[in-house]
């Protein structure tokens, strides 16, 4: 995977950490799932966090507290409620989000799914925007059928991340023609610079299957490696697609057609429409999946992963990895301390989410016992960060 055309480095993304003293200690709100999200900020704050990792479907606000019209309205009175909510707990900022992922597919062979997951990933952007996050993590998605994933797939991938870019474009022009909406958490919910596309987009490498995508660095190489003009219109197929398999897709105008010819191959007609640069994409990077890859009996992957990328990242989601179970606790994870020590030692000082699955505990926890589970991993992390 390359851009067709060789351009300069995009611009490195700034510091998600607006101390610059140490990384911003965060828990991903799924991991509190069954309360209130007053008692998760709560919670947070009280363990020793200084953000929150928010997904919208977080139970409480997915199923209880949007409204019908969330996707379609930009200023529903959940945005209003979540931006007084988060206004409450200003020690958490800036927070970072998370686009919804559960049932949804950008990739999907399904044009609606596709088309719903494109949605909602903008929506997610959008409340992001609105509360003054600074991160925005998205999947890559997957191939539908448990096959490797081909070429079309990938130009899924490349037509969904250009309509987030786009979306990113419309807020900028937003936040320029009127700066009263773009002046961020006006309830004081999060620290943030009213730029409109301040949110910095970050997309997460895969735990490997056989219809993952972006499961291992170089697969993330053209996505990261600079400024490419259209993710879609650049990418550069190594070999033609099955004539039938593209056919099919478009037909079902899963794709549309690329560059003035059907093989998917970036064409250098007049009809090839490249638009302008999109805006840089940034990585959340999940030790927990990079470990899975290695069955957690090395870190080289996850290494590998810092070497290439590590001022395009902006969040890492902390975990442990074990007989194929991720998420796991970082404190039964030599592997993931090894790995978390090396983002020390190169300087690291963004976000980092634990990203913890309630059910590897080995039992229901209690808000109170999940509070204090999540301060003893917060302990951890600092002890790794600042000695």
């Amino acid at each position: 995977m390359s851009a067709a055309d060789s351009k300069p480095p995009a611009p490195e993304p700034e510091k998600a950490s607006r101390t610059g003293k140490h990384p911003k200690y965060s828990v991903s709100t799924m991991f509190f799932h069954e309360y209130t999200l007053e008692d998760i900020l709560r919670s947070a704050l009280s363990a020793g966090c200084d953000s929150v990792e928010f997904w919208l479907e977080t139970p409480v606000f997915w199923v209880n507290e949007m409204p019908k019209d969330y996707m379609s309205n930009p200023d529903t009175a959940a945005d209003r409620y979540l931006k007084e909510l988060f206004g409450r707990f200003p020690q958490l900022s800036p927070i970072t989000v998370h686009t919804p992922v559960l049932d949804l597919n950008p990739c999907s062979v399904n044009p609606d799914i596709a088309r719903v997951s494109a949605l909602w990933a903008r929506r997610a952007l959008i409340t992001a925007h609105n509360l003054g996050a600074e991160v925005l993590t998205l999947h890559p998605g997957r191939r539908t059928a448990k096959r490797q994933p081909g070429v079309y797939d990938y130009l899924k991938l490349c037509r969904f991340l250009d309509s987030i870019d786009a979306a990113r474009k419309e807020l900028k022009a937003k936040a320029k023609t009127s700066p009263e909406q773009s002046a961020g958490a006006d309830a004081g919910a999060c620290a943030y610079d009213g730029a409109g596309a301040g949110v910095m987009v970050a997309i997460e490498n895969m735990q490997p299957a056989v219809n993952a995508l972006l499961t291992d660095p170089e697969q993330m190489k053209y996505f990261l490696d600079g400024g490419v003009c259209g993710y879609y219109n650049n990418y550069e197929c190594e070999e033609k697609p099955d004539d039938i398999a593209f056919r099919y897709l478009k037909m079902n105008d899963m794709l549309p057609v690329k560059g003035g010819n059907g093989n998917g191959n970036n064409g250098n007609s007049d009809s090839d429409s490249r638009g302008c640069e999109n805006e840089p994409l940034c990585f959340t990077f999940d030790i927990s999946h990079a470990l899975a890859g290695a069955g957690e009996k090395t870190t080289e992957d996850a290494i590998r992963y810092i070497d290439m990328y590590f001022d395009k990242i902006v969040n890492v989601h902390a975990g442990g990895t074990q007989s194929n179970r991720v998420h796991l606790p970082v404190s039964q994870s030599p592997a993931a301390q090894e790995v978390l020590k090396y983002l020390a030692d190169c300087g690291y000082r963004r976000h980092i989410t634990l990203e913890i699955d309630d059910l590897n505990l080995g039992k229901t926890l209690t808000l109170k016992e999940k509070k204090e589970f999540i301060a003893g991993e917060i302990g951890l992390l600092k002890a790794i960060f600042e000695g």
